[in-house]
This record gives structure tokens, sequence and C-alpha cells, in this order.
């Protein structure tokens, strides 16, 4: 019985920058096809937490990753949306 797995799996972090309001509006009209949430909570970020990790292949996650603390920078995401970086802030995507 390995707990320790068990742990280090709940306590699993995200590697993205942090979101905008901005953000989150477009990723839900642009992208999941559908209207904004009416609140932005914690739930409403880990689901496009989730969401951009199932879309995204590894290296645009480690593109995002590296280039998420240069003052501005276009990221792909999937195969048909870009995702605008700047300054360690998810800007908004296109």
């Amino acid at each position: 019985m390995n707990t320790l797995k068990k742990n280090t799996e709940n306590k699993k972090e995200h590697k993205y920058p942090r979101m905008t309001k901005h953000y989150i509006e477009r990723y839900f009209t642009r992208i999941l096809n559908s209207g904004g949430p009416k609140t932005i909570n914690k739930y409403v970020k880990k689901t496009i937490y989730q969401d951009m990790d199932s879309r995204m292949l590894d290296r645009e996650k480690k593109t995002l990753e590296l280039f998420s603390k240069t003052s501005n920078a276009i990221v792909p995401i999937g195969r048909y949306h870009n995702i605008v970086v700047s300054k360690n802030s998810l800007i908004t995507v296109y």
C-alpha cells in the first residue's frame, strides 16, 4: 500500500499561469462554445485548467511554461486556437 503516491496525486498543482477574467470569458465563448459563467470561482478555473490540460500537447505545455514570464507571447493550444500570455497571466484566447 503506497499512501505517498495517493497524497501526491491529490495535491497535484497546475503549471499554468494565472487567468484573467477576460481570458475566462473568451475561453468559454471561443473554445468551449458556450456562454460565460455568471460567477468566477475555483471550480470554473479548475474546469478550464483541466480542459487545457486535455487539449494541449506536451510540447505546447512546455512552451507555455517557458514563455509565461515574458512580456508578450502567443502560444498555440490545440489545433486551431492561440493563447496570449503576458507576465505570467493568461490574457486572451483566439
